[in-house]
């Protein structure tokens, strides 16, 4: 017996689902983008303030004290 599927008005269009999806991964990643941004300020504020060069002088004496160096 012959079939006649009459054809769907909700058309599948895998380009069009593909565009959207890129869409939403780039919406997703800038707002990565802005979080990992806004955490690095924080962090920055939240850090104590120490000079890097007295830190490693600090640090070269303590091997150079302990023979190490």
């Amino acid at each position: 017996m012959p079939h006649d599927a009459s054809p769907s008005t909700d058309l599948y269009d895998p380009l069009a689902d593909a565009r959207a999806l890129h869409a939403r991964i780039e919406a997703l990643r800038g707002v990565m983008r802005l979080q990992l941004r806004a955490l690095d300020g924080l962090e920055r504020r939240l850090t104590p303030l120490r000079p890097d060069g007295r830190e490693g002088a600090a640090r070269l004496r303590a091997l150079k004290g302990s023979g190490k160096l």
